[in-house]
C-alpha cells in the first residue's frame, strides 16, 4: 500500500489593514481587534466583530478574505469559498487569497480547482516556496506526474533542508515505476530527519517494488520503533515477512495492523491469501469477507474469495464472487475467465449460455487485438521442418504435462522443431526433463505480449499450441496477436477458447461426436481416433488386489477435486451406495480439508441418506507415488459429471479401477 505525500497546506491569516482616508479609525481597530482574536483562536468572537464589519463595508477585501478563512475553519466550505471569492473580485493581486482558495477547495477534494488557484498564487507570487510544493502533491493525487515533479524539485532546490519535500518526490517517482530514485528521495529526506516514521514505510515500500525483501522487513521495523503504534508500518512488516515466506511472522504483523485499524482491507485480505496457501479455507473466507465488508468494490478480494470457494466445491458462489470481480473492473479478463471456466463444472447451465459467455470473452478482449493480417517470414518449403511453439504455465508437475510428455519424446524430429514458451515462474523436475526433450524454451512469464509476439514471429513459428484455453497463467491474448499462421488449442481445458484466432481445437468421437458440439465452437474441430496420451510415472507403486476381498464390501472413490462434485451427482452416487449394501465412498481431493469443508460435504451426503461412517475424505497427498498409492483403497472409480475426469481417470484406469460413468456430456 503505498503511502502519499501529506499536504502541507494551512490557511494564512496574516494580512495589512488597509490605511486609506476611506476607512475610519474605528473600523480599522475593530478590524485589528477581529484578527488579534482570530490568531488566539478566538473563531466566535472574531467572526462576530467580521460580520458586523461587513455590514459596514461589504467589500472590504481583508474582512471578506478573513471571514472566508473562519468558515474554512468551521467546515463551512461553501460560505468560505463565497466570502474568499468576493475578496479577490475586491483586490485581484493579492496572492494569499487565490492561496487560501486554493486551500478550501481543496478541503472539499475538489483537486482540480487547488491546483488552478495554486498556480495563479505562483504567478502572482513566484517565490513562495511553499505553494510549490503544495501543487506538485496535488498533481501528483491527479496522476500529473511529470508536472508533479516540476513544481516539487523547485520546492527542494529552494528548501534543501526541508525532509518533507524529499518525501513527497519520492512518492511521485514511486508512481512512475522510478523505484530507485524514489528510494534516494527517501534517503534524503531522513538524512535531514530520521525521525520520520512516515518516510520510514514509503521507503519499505520502495524496497519491496525492487524485491529486497530484507531491507523492507527491516525498514518497517524502524518505522515501528519510531511510532509502535501504526498499522501501516506493521502491514508493510507483514508483506516484506510474507514475500520472504515467513508466514508465522507475516500473520501475527498483519494482525497487529487490523488490530490497531480494523477496517484495513489490504491486511485482511493478505491474511486471507496466507491462510488459504496453509489450507485453513473457512479462516480465510472470513478474512476475505470481512476485507469486502469494509471494500466492497475490492475486485482482487472477490478473485481470491472465488479461487477458495472453488476447492470447497461451492460452485454457485463461486460464479458469484468471479462476477462481482469483473462487474467492478471489466478489464479484469482473468476473472471473467475463472468464471467461463467454472461453468465448466456446473450442472445448472446449457452448453449454449457456456459458449455464449465464450464468445463475450472474445468480444471483450480478443477482437480489439485480433490482427487477422498479420504477414509471416516463415514460409511453406518442402524441405524445411515444421516448427511447433507450445504456450502453457503447466510444464511442471501438472496434469498438462502428463499428456504432453510421450508427444514431446516421440514427435518426429526430422520432420519437426518443437519450442516452448512457459508462462510460469515454479520449476520442478518435471519442468527440467520437458524442456531436455525440445529444440527451443522461452520463459515468458515476465514478458508482455506483444514482447512474446515478437519472439515467436522471430522463432518462425509455424503452429502455434495453446495448452490453457482459460485456465489459470493463460496467454489467450497473445493469441489474439495471431503471432502464428496456423493456431491451435489442445489438452488443459475442456471446452472451447470461444476465440477467432485459433484456428482449430483437437479432440475425438468420445469429448466430441461428430455433429454434436461443432455448433459450441468457435474453432474447427481435428478429431484423432485417439486424443490423449498419458504418461504414467516412472514410481507408479505395484497395482494391488481389490480391497473387497480383504474387506467384505465395495468401496467406491473419486480422487476428482471438490470443483467437480456438485449436489445432484450426490444424490446419483448416493443411490448407488444405498443400492450396494455395506458399501464405502472415498472422496480424495487436491487440497486440504479443514474441519468445516469436512462437515459440509458430509452433511450434504446425510441429507441424502448416507450416513458419515460410510463417506471417508481425504486432503491431498504431496508425493505422487503415495497419492497413486491410495488408490489400492477402492474397489470401483466413480467419475464426475458434468465435468469429467482426465488426468484422475487416467491415473484410476493404470491402477486397475473400474469406471461408472453417470452420464454422457461433452464437457470433456
Amino acid at each position: 500500500m503505498k503511502k502519499k505525500g501529506k499536504q502541507k497546506k494551512g490557511f494564512s491569516n496574516s494580512t495589512s489593514i488597509n490605511n486609506s482616508s476611506q476607512v475610519s479609525d474605528t473600523f480599522n481597530q475593530q478590524l485589528q481587534t477581529a484578527i488579534d482574536a482570530l490568531q488566539n483562536g478566538q473563531l466566535a468572537e472574531s467572526k462576530c466583530i467580521f460580520e458586523q464589519l461587513l455590514k459596514i463595508n461589504s467589500k472590504h477585501p481583508d474582512v471578506l478574505h478573513l471571514l472566508g478563512i473562519i468558515y474554512a475553519q468551521q467546515k463551512d466550505f461553501k460560505s468560505a469559498e463565497l466570502h474568499v471569492t468576493k475578496a479577490i473580485e475586491c483586490q485581484p493581486n493579492q496572492a494569499i487569497f487565490y492561496k487560501n482558495l486554493a486551500n478550501v477547495y481543496q478541503d472539499q477534494n475538489n483537486l482540480s480547482k487547488a491546483i488552478e488557484f495554486y498556480q495563479k498564487t505562483i504567478e502572482l507570487a513566484p517565490q513562495w516556496w511553499e505553494v510549490y510544493q503544495n501543487l506538485g502533491v496535488l498533481l501528483g493525487l491527479q496522476n500529473e506526474l511529470d508536472l508533479s515533479i516540476k513544481y516539487l524539485e523547485i520546492f527542494t532546490q529552494n528548501n534543501s533542508k526541508n525532509p518533507t519535500g524529499y518525501n513527497d518526490l519520492g512518492v511521485v517517482y514511486g508512481k512512475q515505476k522510478h523505484h530507485q530514485k524514489a528510494i534516494e528521495c527517501f534517503q534524503k529526506s531522513l538524512t535531514i530527519n530520521s525521525q520520520q516514521p512516515l518516510t520510514l514505510i514509503n521507503l519499505a515500500n520502495a524496497y519491496l517494488e525492487i524485491e529486497n525483501f530484507i531491507l523492507a522487513e527491516e525498514t518497517s521495523g524502524r518505522a515501528l520503533e519510531l511510532n509502535p503504534h501504526s498499522a501501516d508500518a506493521y502491514y508493510h512488516l507483514g508483506l516484506a515477512l510474507q514475500k520472504q515466506d515467513k508466514l508465522t511472522e507475516a500473520v501475527s504483523a498483519y494482525h497487529q495492523a487490523i488490530n490497531i485499524k480494523a477496517n484495513y482491507p489490504e491486511a485482511l485480505n493478505n491474511l486471507g491469501n496466507i491462510l488459504s496457501k496453509q489450507g485453513k479455507f473457512n479462516q480465510a473466507i472470513e478474512y476475505y469477507r470481512r476485507a469486502l465488508d469494509f471494500e466492497p468494490t475490492r475486485k482482487e478480494t472477490h478473485f481470491a474469495l472465488g479461487n477458495i470457494l472453488l476447492s470447497q466445491g461451492k460452485t454457485e458462489e463461486v460464479l458469484q464472487s468471479y462476477q462481482q470481480a469483473f462487474t467492478i473492473d471489466p478489464e479484469f479478463l482473468y476473472a471473467r475467465s475463472n468464471y467461463i471456466f467454472s461453468l465448466n463444472y456446473s450442472p445448472e447451465y446449457t452448453p449454449e449460455y457456456i459458449y455464449q459467455q465464450h464468445q463475450k470473452w472474445s468480444e471483450l478482449y480478443e477482437i480489439p487485438l485480433y490482427n487477422k493480417n498479420s504477414t509471416y517470414t516463415n514460409h511453406p518449403q518442402a524441405d524445411k521442418k515444421i516448427r511447433l511453439g507450445y504456450v502453457s504455465g503447466d510444464f511442471r508437475h501438472h496434469s498438462v504435462a502428463f499428456f504432453i510428455e510421450e508427444i514431446f519424446i516421440n514427435y518426429n524430429r526430422e520432420q519437426f522443431e518443437v519450442f516452448c514458451y512457459y508462462n510460469n515462474e515454479k520449476e520442478d523436475d518435471t519442468t527440467i526433463r520437458l524442456r531436455s526433450l525440445v529444440d527451443g524454451w522461452r520463459d515468458i512469464h515476465e514478458l508482455e505480449d506483444e514482447e512474446v509476439y515478437q519472439q515467436i514471429q522471430k522463432d518462425e513459428i509455424d503452429i502455434l499450441i495453446d495448452l490453457s484455453g482459460h485456465t489459470s497463467a493463460h496467454r489467450l491474448l497473445l493469441f489474439s496477436r495471431k503471432p502464428a499462421p496456423i493456431q491451435v488449442n489442445y489438452i488443459g481445458y475442456p471446452n472451447t477458447t470461444g476465440l477467432k484466432s485459433i484456428d482449430y481445437r483437437i479432440v475425438d468421437n468420445y469429448t466430441d461426436p461428430k455433429g454434436k458440439t461443432e455448433h459450441l465452437h468457435s474453432e474447427n474441430l481435428i478429431r484423432l481416433p485417439h486424443f490423449l496420451c498419458y504418461h504414467p510415472p516412472d514410481n507408479s507403486p505395484p497395482v494391488s488386489e481389490l480391497p473387497a476381498l480383504q474387506n467384505k464390501y465395495i468401496t467406491f472413490g473419486s480422487f476428482n477435486n471438490f470443483a467437480k462434485i456438485n449436489p445432484p451427482l450426490i444424490q446419483y452416487w448416493s443411490k448407488i451406495l444405498n443400492n450396494v449394501e455395506n458399501s464405502r465412498l472415498i472422496l480424495k481431493t487436491n487440497y486440504h480439508i479443514d474441519k468445516e469443508t469436512h462437515q459440509y460435504w458430509l452433511e450434504i451426503f446425510k441429507e441424502n441418506g448416507i450416513n458419515a461412517e460410510r463417506v471417508r475424505l481425504v486432503s491431498k497427498i504431496p508425493d505422487n507415488q503415495n497419492h497413486l498409492a491410495y488408490y489400492e483403497n477402492i474397489d470401483i472409480a466413480l467419475d464426475t459429471y458434468p465435468y469429467h475426469g482426465t488426468t484422475t481417470t487416467c491415473e484410476a484406469l493404470w491402477m486397475q479401477g473400474v469406471f461408472i460413468l453417470k452420464n454422457v456430456s461433452f464437457s470433456n
